[in-house]
């Protein structure tokens, strides 16, 4: 079975040594400088907090980074990001599996070091296309992934219902504890499923937005799972909670444009953006929202 055939059976596929691990190590080198800085504020993933960048007694980033596309205090590592993410050999493979050769944007970047053992869900109820199905992942392995590090994971075949426990909630995410609760039960009931993907530095997983997938705790504080994660859409595409599309810019050298990817003048204010938020944080506390992580 071919890739395409296998993605549209399986809802993902898995693709072997596709980034450079030159082009790997070069963005891991500037992760490092990023941490050794002292204005390093980034916005979590898994907690939704603005929090500073660091390494654990075990020398990793506990918390994972959204966005690290868009980080604003190292121009270096936005576009060692983008390296990555919009690299040609990237888009072929997502055409080729997907068998859709329309041009692409890319959306929501994700970094994790280790695994912050994220709950099953389905991208579509936090992003996708109008009607849904046009927003696929990719997830891209930094390093050689062990069970031991709680790797990410699909579940077969979940894709072919189209999107779970879709609600009349108006509210953007208004029924999200609903949700995670509903597919915390819908994974325990496939758990005979899951599967993690065991892959090697530089292959990526690709999949569609409507297979459940997530990422399982590690076995083991000390092992690390140094991964990205982006988002694909065709740009002629109606985006899901969007009235118009937003700003998109392509990163010098490449071909992909990418949301929210800064200018230097956007990272500037960025810049300044960030220290008041954290500054407000910092005095009137801030609550995680959207929890996405599973229980220990």
């Amino acid at each position: 079975m071919d890739s395409h055939n296998y993605y549209k059976d399986q809802g993902y596929a898995i693709v072997r040594n596709v980034v450079d691990s030159k082009i790997i190590d070069s963005y891991l080198n500037c992760v490092d400088l990023a941490v050794s800085d002292s204005l390093n504020y980034v916005w979590t993933q898994d907690t939704h907090t603005y929090e500073k960048l660091s390494y654990n007694k075990d020398g990793l980033i506990e918390l994972s980074i959204q966005n690290p596309h868009t980080y604003p205090w190292r121009k270096d590592l936005r576009n060692k990001v983008a390296d990555i993410i919009c690299h040609e050999k990237v888009i072929e493979a997502l055409n080729k599996v997907t068998n859709n050769f329309s041009e692409k944007g890319a959306w929501q970047s994700m970094y994790f070091d280790k695994s912050t053992g994220t709950l099953g869900h389905q991208d579509s109820y936090y992003l996708d296309t109008e009607p849904y199905g046009g927003v696929t992942g990719i997830w891209f392995a930094l390093e050689d992934i062990e069970m031991d590090a709680g790797p990410f994971y699909v579940i077969p075949e979940s894709h072919k219902e189209g999107p779970f426990f879709n609600s009349n909630c108006k509210e953007r995410y208004g029924d999200h504890d609903e949700y995670t609760a509903k597919l915390s039960k819908y994974e325990e009931q496939n758990k005979n499923k899951i599967k993690p993907m065991l892959v090697k530095k530089g292959d990526i997983v690709i999949w569609s937005s409507t297979t459940v997938h997530g990422a399982l705790n590690a076995k083991s504080n000390k092992a690390s799972r140094k991964s990205l994660t982006a988002h694909y859409f065709p740009i002629d595409s109606k985006l899901k909670f969007h009235d118009r599309m937003p700003k998109l810019n392509v990163p010098k050298g490449k071909n992909v444009p990418v949301m929210g990817f800064p200018s230097e003048m956007d990272a500037t204010k960025e810049k300044i953006k960030l220290v008041l938020k954290v500054l407000s944080q910092s005095l009137f506390g801030k609550k995680p929202s959207l929890e996405m992580r599973r229980t220990k």
